[in-house]
């Protein structure tokens, strides 16, 4: 294969989020029937603002690699169109601001959802003002001032501490990020005094809220996209996970607000949860039962095609290339992902086109990387997803077998009129579960 195609093929599977006018994006809610992913994950969310009169909450969570900060950016747009509720929507990256190694707290989550509120208010207002001619909006007029007057207010001692100006650009966030010492020191303060800080936020809100529509839109809706993401590392995992928990548990009351307000959350935190968490499920391949599902394949094969045509795929994977191709999708369990990356694992090889020894090394390799994450513990646990497809949690140890194979993609979540769960293939196919499976052949 000539070099610049295959760097350009290569460079066209990064897995990274897309805009819905990338020519890569694929409208997954809008293949033929039936649906691949059981309803339209954007519709249920976009139709739970768009019908309600009071301000909505609603907890999103997907694995990495799914395309759900895709999907947000779709939301993102049917929320903003004039032809729906025509709201200013915030969608905001929580991983520019928030340490996703450290624990969560309530009153680092609401700094940042207000800063990032004012600064697509702003951005709205400095339009509105371009196009009507006239000043709109008073953009000397920051949240942050107002945050500092209060903190040295309720803790005059913070009047010590070294901080950027207020109105000079720093953002809070950031400094809490970059700064232990200082966010430390605004986490206690604000904890003692939550009430009154959760009121200066609700307050601000409602301000940058009348704001918004001052601007033409019929409100303002905030995203708050990469919490997800949240996994400490390996000594504070579960100080980490246990800390969102805390966040967003008990019906997260501390994170209502007075404008509607989605937060993406740790896939883990589906087992510790009441309330309900929309959750992007893997594009299904193959039904509960195990009988094919030739629409999520063909959607596989969509997201495929808008990157590598298939003359590239011919000379990539060779005279059957279809058939491979199809072999290959298999093998990721419509993991979006592991699609992407696998194809770039072959784009890699030094000879064209792809042989059978090619393919089988690649599966050797994915299983390898499975059985390493796997301990004894969990293979008794992961047996029993694969036979019943239920998350069975019958005591606490079972609920960290389902953190660990949440953190590790082990386990995938699909939908059809119900929710059902399946090990990854290369998890089925690993020669340490096959004696917990038996003579089970995999679907």
């Amino acid at each position: 294969m000539e070099f610049l195609r295959r760097k350009k093929y290569f460079n066209a599977c990064r897995d990274e989020p897309l805009l819905p006018e990338d020519p890569r994006y694929v409208d997954l809610d809008n293949v033929p029937p039936p649906h691949p992913r059981g309803s339209s994950w954007v519709d249920r969310l976009a139709t739970s603002i768009e019908l309600s009169d009071a301000p909505t909450l609603q907890l999103i969570s997907g694995l990495p690699g799914t395309g759900k900060t895709t999907e947000l950016h779709r939301l993102a747009v049917r929320l903003r169109d004039r032809r729906h509720c025509h709201l200013l929507v915030a969608l905001l990256d929580a991983e520019e601001a928030i340490d996703r190694t450290q624990p969560l707290d309530v009153p680092d989550l609401l700094a940042l959802v207000v800063d990032g509120a004012e600064q697509e208010v702003l951005r709205a207002e400095e339009e509105a003002s371009r196009q009507q001619g006239r000043r709109i909006g008073d953009p000397e007029d920051r949240f942050l001032a107002r945050l500092w007057a209060w903190l040295q207010r309720v803790e005059p001692s913070l009047k010590q501490v070294e901080f950027g100006v207020p109105g000079s650009g720093v953002k809070l966030t950031g400094e809490l990020k970059l700064r232990p010492h200082l966010r430390d020191r605004f986490r206690q303060t604000a904890t003692r005094h939550l009430t009154d800080y959760r009121q200066l936020v609700v307050n601000e809100l409602a301000s940058l809220d009348a704001r918004a529509r001052a601007t033409g839109a019929n409100g303002l809706a905030i995203v708050v996209d990469s919490l997800e993401k949240l996994r400490g590392i390996s000594t504070n995992w579960e100080e980490v996970l246990q800390s969102a928990e805390r966040v967003f548990g008990g019906g997260a009351p501390y994170l209502e607000l007075p404008v509607h307000v989605a937060y993406t959350v740790p896939p883990a935190l589906l087992t510790r949860l009441v309330q309900p968490v929309e959750f992007l499920p893997m594009i299904k391949l193959r039904e509960r039962d195990g009988t094919a599902a030739p629409s999520g394949t063909a959607a596989v094969r969509e997201l495929i095609f808008r990157r590598i045509d298939s003359d590239g795929l011919q000379e990539l994977l060779g005279s059957d290339w279809s058939a491979r191709l199809d072999l290959l999708i298999g093998q990721t369990g419509g993991y979006p992902r592991e699609v992407f990356q696998t194809l770039q694992w072959f784009l890699k090889l030094s000879r064209f086109p792809t042989t059978d020894e090619d393919i089988a090394r690649h599966s050797s390799e994915i299983r390898d990387r499975f059985q390493l994450a796997m301990t004894a513990g969990d293979l008794d646990w992961l047996a029993t997803v694969a036979r019943t497809h239920n998350l069975l949690l019958e005591h606490e140890q079972h609920r960290y077998h389902a953190d660990r194979a949440w953190e590790n993609h082990m386990v995938l979540r699909y939908a059809n009129h119900d929710v059902w769960y399946d090990l990854h293939p290369a998890v089925r196919a690993s020669q340490f579960l096959a004696t917990r499976l038996g003579s089970e052949t995999p679907p």
